[in-house]
Formats: structure tokens, C-alpha cells, sequence
């Protein structure tokens, strides 16, 4: 079972890294937005809403994940972010909403494995 584990957060780090680093890079050509979801990023942005730290932290959490360093940190991290991978896909793009919900349930299914390590935060 931990060879499984190991390769969800495996798995998991990749793909943060890989479309972290197309938001800077563009190496994976995307569609284009619909309107709806250009005009609700266009309001983060104009919110002042940093786009390139979210990218930064996902590329930072990934790496995190595959060397298995403060996984349970990272997990943290990546809870926020995967559960608004979830919120965007659905509300815009919901033929898209899979590798989302991959990501938010392999962030649950990591974070129940070190649970323990979370119960300090619960005293």
C-alpha cells in the first residue's frame, strides 16, 4: 500500500508542476477561455489577485510532493488550491472538472494518511 501512496503523491506532484510551470512557460497549448471564465479572471486580476504566486506555489508544492519533504505542509498548502481547481472547473469548464477532482481527492486521501501529524493544531 505505501508503494500506492507513494505514487498518488508522486502523481500529484508531477501534474502541480507540469501546469505550474505552463502558466509561465506555455508549453501545453490550452484552449481558449470561455468568456465567462476570461471575465472572472480578468476580476482577480484586477483585484490585484496574484496569478504568478499561485503558480510559483503549486510548482513549489509539487516539487515538494515528489522529493517527499513537509508533505503534510504541502498538503496544506495544496488544500485551498485543489478544492478551487474543483469550484472553477465546475462553474466554467466542467468538461474539464477531472484531473481536478483527481487532485482534491488524492489531497484528501494523502492528508487522512498523515492525519496524525495534524492533531497538534486540534489542542
Amino acid at each position: 500500500m505505501k508503494v500506492v501512496n507513494s505514487i498518488i503523491r508522486i502523481i500529484v506532484g508531477l501534474m502541480l508542476i507540469v501546469f505550474g510551470a505552463n502558466k509561465f512557460l506555455n508549453f501545453i497549448p490550452m484552449e481558449p477561455a470561455t468568456p465567462e471564465l476570461g471575465n472572472f479572471m480578468m476580476a482577480l486580476v484586477s483585484a490585484g489577485y496574484i496569478m504568478p504566486l499561485v503558480a510559483v506555489v503549486e510548482v513549489l508544492i509539487g516539487v515538494l510532493l515528489i522529493v517527499n519533504r513537509y508533505v503534510a505542509l504541502s498538503l496544506v498548502l495544496l488544500a485551498p488550491l485543489s478544492i478551487n481547481f474543483v469550484g472553477i472547473n465546475l462553474a466554467f469548464t466542467p468538461e474539464g472538472v477531472a484531473p481536478a477532482l483527481f487532485v482534491f481527492a488524492a489531497n484528501t486521501y494523502l492528508m487522512y494518511l498523515n492525519r496524525d501529524k495534524y492533531l497538534p493544531m486540534l489542542k
